[in-house]
């Protein structure tokens, strides 16, 4: 554990802030297009009038059948992931890559992590899924490889700078998770919690009786010599290699990536791992529409430009159920006379359909009938 007078921790929390601003505009759209589709669909101040004067207020929410089309026919073409022999590859090597790729995916449940990312993506704009490793057993030191989905993608920033569309070229990134403080001491018992109270509970590091944690992904970067020797073969050894009695013909200066992670509190790092496997962050993002408007990059799905015309269609909706309760039922022009003992049965007309209804004939009185109270328009 590291206190918060550690550089890599002031780091890590300029890089947060950076990145929580600059996706913080996309992020607040994205939270009302998730409300939006979930069923939020009336402005607060037209759904109180209406609430207060008793008024009707319809929700029909046609957004999921679109939502619901794009990840249907994801899943009937699931994306996959295909190892190809270069020119000169094994074909043999390759199909090992690409059944061991499979597995994981099978055993991982991966199918999950990908609907679950599209599923995001055509809502609101933004997924993601990751990858993660786990201990074979709790009497082994073997690791498998899994696919995990991530179920709020708005937990995860990436690097503002990063502009390939899976975020492979980001530096940095962070996944948010908030769990009880109670939890959260038991976990870290030596943890700092008083000293939240800062500048970064602006950014959402405490809630009340919450407190928010960050894995905070990046990558680190160390500089090698690379050797290229005479029978063509390269190496880092230059020793060696003049050991071996081989020449260097030619050499140049390379960086070597190591990823690393650290669990963050808002004031100091809680935990650290420096020996994972892989020259990428193991976080894939999926985006959805992407627009650059004056330098702006925002991210949309369905659900952005389709508020207006869900709204208009409630809102008509709406008012033709209301137009409809409210129309008068057309009154029965009748004698007294003609419906003297049959009144419960006259009733029974204005509440339901009923087969039949009897009355008095009376002389020169004309048969009942209904005066026409027009149309609702």
């Amino acid at each position: 554990m590291k206190s918060n007078k550690d550089p890599e921790f002031d780091k890590a929390l300029k890089r947060y802030s950076e990145a929580f601003e600059a996706f913080k505009e996309n992020r607040e759209v994205m939270k009302d297009d998730q409300r939006f589709l979930a069923g939020d669909q009336w402005p607060t101040e037209i759904r109180e009038s209406r609430e207060h004067a008793k008024r009707p207020i319809q929700t029909i929410n046609r957004l999921p059948a679109f939502i619901d089309q794009v990840v249907g026919d994801a899943r009937q073409n699931k994306p996959t992931i295909k190892v190809h022999p270069a020119e000169d590859g094994d074909n043999a090597i390759a199909d090992i890559y690409n059944g061991l790729i499979r597995s994981i995916e099978t055993e991982s449940n991966a199918d999950y992590a990908y609907d679950t990312a599209i599923e995001h993506t055509a809502g609101h704009g933004f997924g993601a899924w990751r990858i993660d490793s786990e201990y074979v057993s709790s009497d082994s030191f073997d690791q498998n490889l899994v696919i995990r989905r991530i179920v709020d993608p708005l937990n995860v920033i990436f690097d503002p700078a990063a502009i390939q569309p899976d975020y492979s070229d980001a530096e940095y990134v962070f996944v948010l998770d908030v769990m009880p403080r109670a939890t959260y001491e038991a976990k870290w018992p030596k943890a700092n919690v008083t000293a939240f109270e800062s500048g970064t509970m602006a950014q959402g590091w405490v809630k009340g009786d919450s407190i928010q944690v960050a894995e905070y992904w990046y990558k680190k970067y160390t500089t090698a010599t690379l050797y290229l020797l005479e029978d063509g073969s390269v190496s880092e050894d230059k020793a060696a290699a003049e050991g071996l009695g081989l020449g260097i013909v030619a050499q140049r200066e390379v960086k070597k990536v190591k990823v690393c992670m650290h669990i963050l509190s808002g004031a100091e790092i809680l935990e650290s791992k420096d020996d994972y496997d892989g020259v990428y962050l193991p976080i894939v993002g999926v985006q959805g529409k992407e627009s650059l408007v004056d330098g702006k990059r925002t991210l949309r799905g369905i659900t952005r430009f389709a508020k207006d015309p869900q709204r208009m269609y409630n809102y008509w909706r709406t008012l033709d159920t209301e137009a409809k309760a409210l129309t008068p039922r057309s009154p029965v022009l009748v004698t007294l006379e003609q419906i003297s003992g049959n009144e419960k049965d006259w009733i029974k007309a204005l509440q339901g359909n009923i087969p039949y209804l009897p009355y008095n004939a009376v002389p020169d009185a004309p048969i009942p009938s209904r005066l026409n109270a027009g149309m609702a328009d």
